[in-house]
């Protein structure tokens, strides 16, 4: 009581000018009524001997990390040590707290490491800077990794696959269908590429718009040959699952990938479509 509050903007920020502490709404959640200066208390709490208490200790640091990290990282290595502790029930919490903290002390690799170590606690939906920013990491190491490896690379980082696929997951949730559809091309995941296009588009106009942008990619961004070939084979295939597919778009990929004999047999069955069509029969008969 007889504090004074003020909410600034959009982001729902309340300003605490008694206490000289800026706490988003998204921070306060499980601190409803309650205005947090330090994460003192929660600090005191992870140094008892219970088990219990560390863990509340680090459900409270992890709320807090993005505003008092520059407070936190002193216990850093306790953290740490919690989240290799195999008999430690929230292992994976402390593992995030200590991705967060990391990650604004600028160590964005080891950061990442334990953000993977984290699990399904790393939250890839959230919209803070620390999982943005960590996302984007994950699919550019994923994406190095394959490349280098010609598309045959295991993880460098345990999970960094399993945490991709999450990512990718949400992008086809939300509809984002293009651009699961470049990091699987840049990725060389032709598999995904496939699974996207059948499962995650949700209609056959929609299909043929991604396989068209995929066609482009192919011309613009592949410069491997043969992995070129690959991906125009796979978009030729695709076409034809269609209930209409669209010859002049299989024969343009055939065609790149030195198909003249499939070229041919396309062309030579338009023909005979149009030969054989009303409008043709209507002019013989004129």
């Amino acid at each position: 009581p007889g504090q004074r509050r003020r909410r600034i903007g959009l982001d729902r920020t309340i300003v605490c000018y008694s206490m000289g502490v800026m706490v988003t709404e998204g921070m306060r959640n499980g601190f409803e009524g309650m205005i947090v200066g330090s994460a003192a208390s929660a600090l005191s709490q992870l140094e008892e001997s219970e088990t219990v208490l560390q863990c509340h200790a680090l459900r409270s640091l992890d709320v807090l990390a993005d505003l008092f990290w520059h407070e936190i990282s002193p216990a850093l290595s306790k953290i740490q040590a919690l989240s290799g502790d195999e008999e430690f029930p929230d292992a994976k919490l402390a593992a995030l707290v200590s991705a967060k903290v990391l990650f604004h002390l600028g160590e964005l690799d080891e950061a990442l490491e334990y953000a993977l170590a984290a699990g399904d606690r790393f939250d890839v939906s959230a919209s803070s800077e620390f999982s943005r920013t960590l996302r984007g990491r994950c699919i550019d190491e994923y994406i190095a990794i394959r490349v280098r490896q010609d598309g045959q690379a295991k993880d460098i980082y345990p999970g960094l696959g399993v945490v991709v696929e999450r990512i990718l997951d949400e992008c086809v949730h939300k509809g984002e269908v293009q651009e699961v559809l470049g990091v699987a091309l840049e990725a060389r995941r032709l598999d995904r590429v496939e699974d996207t296009i059948l499962n995650g588009c949700k209609s056959a106009e929609e299909r043929v718009t991604s396989l068209g942008y995929c066609f482009r990619c192919a011309q613009t961004l592949v410069a491997s040959r043969s992995y070129r070939e690959e991906v125009l084979r796979l978009i030729a295939d695709l076409h034809r699952r269609e209930a209409q597919p669209d010859q002049v778009a299989i024969a343009l990929c055939l065609a790149f990938v030195g198909d003249d004999r499939g070229v041919a047999e396309i062309f030579s069955m338009l023909l005979s479509s149009s030969a054989s069509s009303p409008e043709q029969e209507e002019s013989n008969e004129l």
